[in-house]
């Protein structure tokens, strides 16, 4: 197994749609305050549930993890629609891609 590279990691995160969500997402903890690295409140009138995905505004978010919250072997990120309501509240994702940072010594 390698070691876990020290600095930040990066979340990209693409969201295709989005109706009235309210986005959070935690590392190796589902609802813990200490391990929430990132929120979105109320977003998107898109349509999301009604399959209106295709002519939803599309969004990029990049979003720091510290290596301190991830551990060697296997970590969990959790998103999580957090906002009640009716049926039609969520949200359409295109990808996930968790990025390590550069590992070659700077001279």
């Amino acid at each position: 197994m390698t070691s876990l590279t020290e600095g930040t990691y990066r979340l990209r995160l693409a969201i295709a749609s989005a109706t009235r969500s309210d986005l959070k997402i935690n590392v190796n903890s589902m609802g813990s305050e200490s391990s929430l690295v990132f929120q979105l409140m109320n977003l998107g009138m898109d349509n999301t549930v009604c399959r209106h995905g295709n002519h939803g505004l599309y969004r990029n978010y990049s979003v720091e993890i510290p290596s301190s919250m991830l551990i060697k072997g296997d970590n969990s990120i959790f998103l999580t629609q957090a906002r009640g309501g009716d049926e039609l509240c969520g949200l359409l994702y295109d990808y996930l891609r968790l990025e390590a940072p550069d590992d070659t010594p700077s001279s």
